[in-house]
């Protein structure tokens, strides 16, 4: 290991290991969960699989934002093209829960912020976190389209302290929070820079990448105006450069003008995310209005064209340019009342959604679509007796005014069944159907290489899940046995020759997984408390046609997780370890058959020292044992980044 990088471990041990006078603040063991249900319930009494990451523990990880917090869940595979979850633009980063690459949606504070199946979370920082909720399972029923694999409910807090925390780090690493909170009032503003990281990836067998850096920023401007209503609106901005580089040369060249080493093409990815929220709840009675518009572009030029045919041709003039651009705007409502009975709670709710794609922008077309979605929802949650409770839920959806002219109505419904064994003891049984519709992008995708694909079905699935969950004494323990089936699984297929993309479309395929979850956390009055979570699943596809490139099931992701975090806590100090393993792993191309995969070890460590109640200093070392990991799950490879620190100071006023 590189002597600075022995140093700074043995730096993070001593701080680790030192004992103060007291146990700092603790977090909670069973918190109260809404999104599951939406009712406000404590975490052993929800009948799904779920996990809580609070913001105070988020923050002692060392985790800058939320894609890298979410490697630490059960169930979720991890993914990332650059350095602390960067991305490619449309190609996002997905959080598969489950094996499911699509179905996810994610929510702040109730509000949906998916962009035709997007959401950029590594652009949004752990700061004004004030806990995530994390359903697996399916969550269609009682949230709609988009939430087939589960629910990520983001909620912020608007009383955290004032504080300016400013943090440098090897890599080109430099960080600034800067939080405001006064008289309802709160203002957020967030900046990360990363400089050159070398050789991330290898593509087409024939060029490699590297990223000269990478930008998150974000803006965060809210007033509550009393203890029922408050505003919202965010920015997130998040920028990533890539350049790639011949090694080799390519498979089947053909007049190639290139030499070994040079610069083939360069690209900046760029994702901008504005988000207004308004939320009001009184006694029984919610609503919530939202507007998300999410612009997303790739810009850049080409040194050499690769043509479709494999061809290679010299730019003429410049560089050759390059510019895709597209704009998603949602806008909507949610509306909920409650009305509890002495057998029986009611929840009735409404909910619309307008949405607008726009790739007009690309090549001064017309390529505007836009849909509106309504649905309604029920829920009963019956008292059969002090030992066992009923819940139903159905939703019907339906949209509307579709200028592609593809309206799509869809019932599903949800069982849930809790026997509590104690008051700190349940059982639970879960049955739950998801509805999926296409987005736009999928249907009609406009760029350079996307094949249309107008007969493109929604996707349905139901879910099947039994568990067990208890409180005893400082742990809490759940376990989880679930079967997940999907028809017209939503997936891309890619279609290469020569290791050169020609195009790509969305197909209609078959998903299955079966699996089970076995998690604890501890959380005691001594300086000591952790978590632990073990998962096996077997997640498969298969492509659906006559023309089916995979006509199979075929694997994909890995069969076996472990993660967990270790969190020691004492007077001034604190040091967290975070791991997840993934292993028994597979690539899995869109066209070829799966293949073994090496596992992949994601660890963090970061350690705090408090001067005073103002005063703190933190160091973050990331990637603790230096792996060279591929955290891609499909046919190309993206290094984790390598071995890195941050040490930061904050201040609070």
């Amino acid at each position: 290991m590189k002597p600075h990088y022995s140093a700074l471990l043995a730096v993070c041990a001593l701080l680790g290991g030192v004992a103060g006078a007291q146990a700092a603040d603790m977090v909670t063991l069973n918190p109260v969960v809404i999104t599951a249900t939406r009712s406000a319930k404590a975490e052993v009494d929800v009948p799904m699989s779920i996990e809580i990451m609070q913001g105070e523990s988020i923050r002692r990880s060392g985790a800058t934002n939320l894609h890298t917090a979410l490697a630490g869940v059960t169930g979720v595979a991890y993914k990332s093209f650059g350095a602390a979850g960067g991305h490619m633009g449309t190609m996002s980063n997905e959080i598969a829960i489950r094996g499911i690459k699509n179905g996810t949606l994610v929510m702040i504070n109730g509000n949906p912020i998916n962009a035709r199946g997007k959401y950029y979370l590594d652009a949004i920082p752990t700061e004004r976190i004030d806990r995530v909720e994390v359903i697996k399972g399916g969550g269609s029923v009682l949230y709609g389209s988009e939430a087939m694999a589960g629910v990520i409910n983001i909620i912020t807090k608007d009383d955290a302290p004032s504080s300016l925390t400013l943090g440098y780090g090897n890599y080109g690493q430099r960080q600034a929070d800067l939080n405001l909170n006064m008289d309802g009032f709160s203002l957020g503003l967030h900046r990360e820079h990363w400089g050159l990281l070398q050789h991330v990836t290898e593509l087409d067998n024939f060029r490699y990448a590297d990223l000269p850096g990478s930008r998150k920023d974000s803006l965060h401007l809210g007033y509550r105006f009393s203890d029922e209503l408050s505003v919202s609106f965010d920015k997130f901005k998040s920028a990533t450069d890539y350049e790639y580089y011949y090694f080799t040369k390519p498979t089947n060249p053909k007049n190639w003008p290139g030499k070994i080493g040079d610069l083939q093409q360069y690209r900046t990815y760029t994702s901008d995310q504005r988000l207004f929220q308004i939320n009001y709840q009184r006694d029984d009675f919610t609503a919530r209005g939202y507007y998300n518009r999410v612009f997303m572009q790739a810009d850049g030029g080409n040194f050499y064209k690769i043509s479709r045919a494999g061809a290679h041709n010299p730019a003429k003039g410049k560089d050759r340019f390059y510019n895709t651009k597209e704009e998603n705007i949602n806008y909507g409502f949610d509306l909920q009342k409650t009305w509890r009975g002495a057998k029986t709670d009611w929840i009735a709710g409404m909910t619309f959604q307008h949405e607008f794609y726009d790739t007009s922008l690309y090549d001064n077309g017309d390529d505007q679509y836009s849909r509106d979605i309504w649905a309604a929802y029920l829920q009963a949650e019956h008292r059969l007796n002090d030992r066992d409770t009923v819940i139903l839920s159905g939703r019907e959806t339906k949209t509307r005014n579709s200028t592609a002219g593809m309206d799509y109505s869809n019932f599903s419904a949800a069982g849930q069944w809790i026997h509590r064994v104690n008051p700190d003891e349940n059982w639970y049984l879960n049955v739950s159907q998801s509805f999926i519709m296409p987005t736009f992008s999928q249907i009609f995708g406009r760029s350079g290489s996307a094949v249309p694909n107008p007969g493109l079905k929604p996707q349905k699935g139901i879910n099947y899940e039994i568990g067990y969950k208890k409180v005893h004494e400082d742990h809490l323990y759940q376990f989880a046995v679930y079967h997940a089936r999907i028809k017209d699984n939503i997936k891309v297929e890619l279609d290469k020759k020569g290791g050169i993309l020609q195009g790509y479309q969305y197909i209609n395929s078959e998903f299955k997984n079966t699996g089970a979850e076995l998690s604890m956390k501890y959380q005691g009055e001594g300086p000591w408390s952790y978590r632990i979570g073990i998962s096996y699943n077997n997640p498969l596809y298969k492509d659906n046609g006559a023309k089916a490139k995979k006509p199979y099931w075929d694997r994909s992701y890995g069969r076996w997780q472990v993660n967990g975090a270790l969190t020691y806590v004492q007077g001034p100090w604190s040091s967290t370890l975070t791991a997840a393993y993934l292993a028994d792993r597979v690539g899995s191309p869109s066209s070829n058959h799966s293949s073994p995969e090496k596992p992949y070890l994601l660890t963090t460590w970061n350690t705090t020292y408090r001067f005073n109640d103002q005063n703190s200093l933190s160091l973050r070392i990331d990637n603790v044992l230096d792996r060279e990991d591929n955290v891609s799950h499909s046919g190309t490879y993206y290094r984790s980044t390598p071995i890195n620190y941050l040490l930061s100071y904050r201040y609070e006023f």
